[in-house]
């Protein structure tokens, strides 16, 4: 998995579409194929780890499972010319108790360089929605 050479939107799209469902999936090496040497994945907190590893140790303790409803695409470039694609739209899964929740905001914006992943950077309504929290 990984971008080569110049491509459409809609194949940048695809690219990022397809690491997103193989991180869904837990298929982690398949998804680190699409990320750079070094790369930066900053999710809420911040939390910053160097690899999808430690990303999934972390959100063990959060929730059992968690899935995307990638409602909208945009993709643009940044002040050095860098590939942005950002994805938008809502997440459903299992709390650790249990308990389902759905329709839960985020923001996923993936900065690329050289056909790869360099930067993820996440935002979502989690924390403050207090599904993590509710018990049966």
């Amino acid at each position: 998995m990984s971008a080569q050479g110049a491509m459409t939107d809609l194949e940048l799209i695809r690219f990022v579409d397809d690491y997103l469902q193989a991180c869904e999936d837990r298929e982690l090496e398949r998804a680190t194929e699409a990320l750079a040497d070094v790369v930066s994945l900053e999710f809420p907190g911040p939390t910053r780890f160097a690899d999808l590893h430690a990303m999934a140790a972390a959100s063990s303790g959060r929730y059992r499972w968690v899935r995307k409803h990638r409602d909208h695409y945009a993709v643009g470039r940044d002040p050095e010319g860098r590939t942005v694609v950002t994805s938008r739209g809502r997440l459903y899964g299992e709390n650790v108790h249990g308990v389902p929740f759905e329709d839960v905001r985020y923001v996923d914006v993936f900065v690329l360089a050289e056909g790869r992943i360099v930067e993820q950077h996440v935002w979502n309504d989690l924390a403050v929605s207090g599904v993590l929290d509710r018990r049966g």
